[in-house]
C-alpha cells in the first residue's frame, strides 16, 4: 500500500513537471533575467553619479583655470605695460641728458683748442667717449626689451633679401678691411623678418667688433632639420675660450674690458630666437673665429613662450 501511493505519487509528479516545467523555467530565467538587468541599471546609475561628480569637479577646475588665465592675463597686460613705459623712459628721458652732455662737451673742446691746459683734451676726449658708450647702451637696452615684448608676425622669410640688407647696410665697416659677407642658398622658412634681422644684425656687429688683424670673413649657411630651419653664421675672428659658450649670451657680458661692444648685443639675439619658440649657441675657437647655430620652427609654433 505504501510503495503504490509513492510511486501514483512520482508519476504524478512527473507527469506535472511535463506539463508545467517549461513554464517553472520561464520563470526562472525571467526572474534571473530581472536580478541582471537591476545590477545592471544599479550600476549605470552609480556610474552617472560619478560622472556627474567628475563632471563637477572638472568644471570648478575650468573656472579655476578661467580665472587665473584672467589673472594671468592682467599680470601681463600690467609687465607689458611697465616695458613699454621703461622703454619710452629709456629713448627719451635717458637719452636726452647724455644728448646734451655729448654738446656741452663738443663745445668744451671747441673753446679749449688752442690752450695749453694740461690734460685738458684728453680728458674732454673721455668724457666724450664715455657719454657715447652710455648712449650706445641704453639703446641696446631699448633693442633688448623690445625684442622681449614687441608682437611676433609671422611669415615666410626672404633669407637673400635680409641679408643683402645687411650687407649694404655693414658695407662701410666691411670695405675699408677688405672684408666679405657670403652666404650660400638657405631653406625656406617662416618667422618675424624684423626680429630676424635684428638678430642677424647683432651677429654680424658682434663679428666685427672682434675681428683680427686680417680681412673678415664672415659665411652663413643653412638647412632644414627635424621641423626646424638651421642657420650657422661663422667668422674668423678673435674667436673665444669655450668654456664661455653658454655665458656669451649673458647681458653686458664682453670679450674685453676695452671692446667698443655694448654687451647686449648676443642677449638680443638670443632673446628674438626664444621669442621663436628656438635656441642659439656658440662654439668659440681662440684666434681663429666663432660659430653661432640658430634653430627655430620652420612654421610658427601653435603655443609661443612668452
Amino acid at each position: 500500500m505504501s510503495i503504490g501511493w509513492h510511486q501514483q505519487t512520482l508519476a504524478q509528479s512527473n507527469a506535472l513537471w511535463q506539463n508545467h516545467g517549461s513554464a517553472v523555467a520561464g520563470w526562472l530565467v525571467s526572474g534571473l533575467a530581472i536580478v541582471v538587468l537591476a545590477t545592471l541599471v544599479w550600476r549605470l546609475r552609480r556610474e552617472i553619479v560619478n560622472l556627474h561628480q567628475s563632471t563637477s569637479a572638472l568644471e570648478a577646475q575650468v573656472q579655476r583655470s578661467d580665472r587665473a588665465l584672467v589673472a594671468s592675463g592682467e599680470v601681463l597686460a600690467a609687465r607689458t605695460d611697465s616695458l613699454d613705459l621703461f622703454v619710452r623712459l629709456a629713448s627719451h628721458d635717458l637719452r636726452s641728458p647724455l644728448a646734451n652732455i655729448i654738446t656741452l662737451i663738443g663745445l668744451l673742446k671747441h673753446q679749449s683748442a688752442g690752450r695749453q691746459i694740461d690734460g685738458m683734451e684728453n680728458s674732454l676726449t673721455l668724457m666724450e667717449k664715455s657719454a657715447w658708450m652710455m648712449t650706445h647702451k641704453v639703446d641696446a637696452v631699448v633693442s633688448l626689451v623690445r625684442a622681449q615684448t614687441a608682437p611676433l608676425h609671422w611669415q615666410p622669410l626672404d633669407f637673400d633679401q635680409i641679408l643683402q640688407g645687411l650687407r649694404e647696410k655693414f658695407a662701410r665697416r666691411l670695405e675699408p678691411h677688405r672684408g666679405t659677407l657670403s652666404w650660400s642658398a638657405l631653406p625656406p622658412a617662416e618667422g618675424d623678418p624684423e626680429m630676424l634681422t635684428l638678430a642677424l644684425e647683432q651677429l654680424l656687429n658682434n663679428s666685427l667688433i672682434y675681428r683680427r688683424n686680417v680681412p673678415p670673413v664672415i659665411e652663413l649657411c643653412g638647412w632644414r632639420e627635424g621641423g626646424e630651419v638651421v642657420i650657422i653664421l661663422r667668422d674668423n675672428g678673435q674667436g673665444f675660450d669655450p668654456k664661455y659658450n653658454e655665458d656669451i649670451f649673458t647681458m653686458f657680458t664682453r670679450r674685453s674690458a676695452d671692446s667698443e661692444g655694448s654687451g647686449v648685443g648676443l642677449s638680443i639675439c638670443q632673446a628674438v630666437i626664444s621669442r621663436h619658440g628656438g635656441s642659439i649657441s656658440a662654439l668659440g675657437r681662440p684666434g681663429e673665429g666663432a660659430e653661432f647655430t640658430l634653430r627655430w620652427p620652420c612654421v610658427a609654433p601653435v603655443a609661443l613662450p612668452v
